[in-house]
C-alpha cells in the first residue's frame, strides 16, 4: 500500500515522551509531587493492582517519577494489542491479560535506568484512575494544545492502517 499525506503510523515508544509530558502537568495541576509513594497513590484510589516486588522493601521507595523515568519496574517490552481487538483496560492489562507479563519493582527503585513498559501502564492506570477519564478523552486537548491534532491515542478511531511486510515481501500480522 503506497503511503499518502493520511497514513497513520505508530509511534511506540515515542509515545512515552508525550505520556511523560503530559503527566507532569497532570500531576503538577493536582499539585501531586513527583515524590509521592506510588503505594499511597494505590491505595487514594482505591486500585485493584498491588504493585509487588523482587525485594518486599523496594515497593515502598517507588515515587511517581520513577514510572517515566524506567528507573523501578520492569517490561521492557509491552506486545501490543491487534488492531481488530477492543482495546482491553489498563488494569487488565495490569492484571497480566492479554499475554502481558507480571509488572513488578525489579531492581531498587531510582538506581538503574532499565527500559520500562511496566511504569507506563501503570502511570495510565493512575491517571485514569484519578481523574475518572480514559487516557484518550485526556490527551486530546494537551495534544490539541500542543498543535498535534494528527496524534491519536483513540485506540477506537477509525483509520486506514499501513499493512507491514517483512524483507522478503511476505505481509505480517
Amino acid at each position: 500500500v503506497a503511503l499518502t499525506p493520511e497514513s497513520r503510523f505508530q509511534l511506540a515508544s515515542l509515545s512515552k515522551v508525550v505520556a511523560t509530558a503530559f503527566s507532569l502537568e497532570f500531576f503538577s495541576q493536582r499539585e501531586i509531587d513527583l515524590e509521592t509513594s506510588v503505594t499511597e497513590l494505590l491505595r487514594e484510589i482505591k486500585s485493584p493492582f498491588v504493585l509487588k516486588a523482587v525485594e518486599e522493601h523496594w515497593v515502598a521507595d517507588v515515587r511517581l517519577w520513577h514510572l517515566f523515568s524506567h528507573a523501578a519496574l520492569n517490561l521492557h517490552y509491552v506486545p501490543g494489542i491487534p488492531c481488530a481487538e477492543k482495546f482491553p483496560t489498563t488494569i487488565s492489562l495490569l492484571q497480566k491479560a492479554h499475554g502481558y507479563g507480571e509488572v513488578i519493582v525489579d531492581r531498587p527503585p531510582g538506581t538503574i535506568f532499565s527500559y520500562s513498559g511496566g511504569g507506563f501502564l501503570l502511570l495510565q492506570h493512575i491517571v485514569e484512575e484519578m481523574s475518572n477519564q480514559s487516557i484518550d478523552s485526556l490527551l486530546r486537548p494537551f495534544l490539541d494544545k500542543m498543535e498535534l491534532s494528527e496524534l491519536s491515542f483513540d485506540s477506537e478511531e477509525n483509520f486506514s492502517r499501513v499493512k507491514n511486510y517483512d524483507d522478503s515481501g511476505r505481509p505480517v500480522e
